[in-house]
């Protein structure tokens, strides 16, 4: 693999893991004083300033990189749970990679698309109910192959629960984008 390969995926990882801190803050998962302004493809953003939170979330995107090299990750989601654990909203990201092209891609076209992801997301819960109160979250990874994530990480589990009887959910498109020709696709939604 090329060195820029290797550069495209920390970028996408780095991507991953500020919409992870920006869906935390968005929904008020934690108190909003536990955010700090961050600076990412030249907008302001939002990030955690917990070192256990933040060292979880860098670790999970890390240990998608494999992955993503191997073009195995097809859909990542962080999921909101009640506080019966059951699903309350999910936020979905799912992407298209063609592994051996993404050296063909534009870096300031990547840089400008993923910057608009972040820049939808931060008003997305316009559309949105407020959620019920003690909310936890957790990341989800869905891949093609089971062992293309570290075991240390990650658990193979079924699709989280909803609760009997919930209506199915609403889908709502955040944003969507295609880089090239068919070197990159990807799509961001939330399902409330």
């Amino acid at each position: 693999m090329s060195d820029l390969t290797h550069e495209f995926v920390d970028v996408f990882c780095e991507f991953v893991e500020a919409v992870i801190h920006q869906v935390l803050h968005l929904r008020r998962i934690y108190r909003p004083e536990l955010f700090e302004r961050h600076r990412l493809y030249g907008i302001t953003t939002r990030k955690s300033r917990h070192p256990d939170l933040n060292e979880y979330i860098h670790g999970i995107t890390t240990s998608i990189k494999g992955a993503l090299l191997q073009g195995l990750l097809h859909k990542f989601s962080i999921n909101i749970l009640g506080e019966d654990g059951l699903l309350v909203e999910r936020y979905v990201l799912q992407s298209k990679v063609s592994v051996a092209r993404v050296a063909d891609l534009d870096p300031l076209e990547l840089e400008h698309t993923l910057r608009g992801f972040l820049l939808k997301l931060q008003f997305a819960d316009a559309w949105m109910k407020q959620l019920p109160q003690g909310c936890t979250f957790e990341v989800a990874a869905y891949t093609t192959d089971r062992s293309a994530l570290p075991l240390q990480l990650w658990v193979e589990d079924e699709e989280c629960e909803r609760r009997l009887g919930a209506p199915e959910p609403s889908i709502m498109p955040i944003k969507s984008a295609k880089l090239g020709t068919d070197i990159l696709q990807i799509q961001l939604y939330a399902e409330c």
